[in-house]
């Protein structure tokens, strides 16, 4: 509206910051991504990344990633925190997709990809071979 003007400044960074919310903001911080971790627990316990998406789990890395640095570049030490136990998180769920994942479609189709990759293989052979001779 025109004439009314928004004042902004952080509470937390004068004399009256609440201090309740800055401490329990930590707590906030780890039992967060501790939510999360059963999802993580099932993919590296029972080694299955069945009904997981690797897209979904990748965005949610790059998008932690994101905070982190917003976090670090404005010295915000819970984002910090908390970024740093999501990235934890986020990392391992996607290393048991891209493990077990890849490993079960390997098994699946271990003849298909072996002839795939022998054939890559002798063409890029091939063609070095003619490129250095």
């Amino acid at each position: 509206m025109p004439g009314h003007e928004v004042i902004h400044y952080h509470l937390t960074k004068g004399k009256n910051s609440p201090k309740f919310i800055n401490k329990i903001i930590y707590f906030v911080a780890l039992v967060g991504p501790l939510l999360i971790l059963p999802q993580a627990i099932k993919v590296w316990y029972y080694k299955s990344a069945e009904g997981l998406s690797l897209f979904s789990w990748v965005s949610f890395l790059i998008i932690t990633l994101f905070w982190l640095w917003y976090g670090i570049t404005h010295r915000e030490k819970p984002i910090i925190f908390a970024q740093i136990m999501w990235l934890i998180i986020h990392f391992s769920v996607v290393m048991g997709i891209i493990w077990y994942g890849w490993a079960m479609f390997n098994r699946a189709n271990k003849k298909i990809m072996g002839n795939i990759l022998k054939s890559l293989l002798e063409i890029l052979i091939n063609n070095a071979w003619r490129k250095f001779y």
